[in-house]
């Protein structure tokens, strides 16, 4: 892959629980790793429910392989939160991996 496709820096955020006053839990998400990487929009889309529009967007990421990313993190490009759907290696080697991330999605 050129190098120079991999233009973009992308933040890897993993999440953290604790418990609250009221013995609940509150989820946060704090930045781990900050990579670069491609990033290419694959589809969208718009839909109606509960009188609302809904926007999706998904996009692929390809990343340097990292073994710790899993589908309870997510990548933060250009300020916007995207949550990872699926995570696979590229060639099917240890050398880059393909995320496919959505974004306009609460996570």
């Amino acid at each position: 892959m050129p190098l120079g496709k991999m233009r973009h820096r992308i933040n890897i955020q993993t999440i953290g629980r604790t418990t609250d006053n009221m013995g609940g839990n509150a989820t946060s998400y704090s930045t781990t790793v900050t990579v670069w990487g491609m990033v290419e929009p694959v589809v969208g889309n718009e839909k109606v429910e509960g009188q609302q529009i809904e926007s999706r967007q998904r996009f692929k990421f390809t990343l340097r392989y990292n073994s710790n990313l899993t589908t309870d993190d997510r990548l933060n490009y250009d300020s916007t939160d995207f949550r990872i759907l699926s995570i696979v290696k590229k060639y099917d080697i240890d050398k880059y991996q393909v995320v496919i991330a959505e974004k306009g999605v609460a996570t």
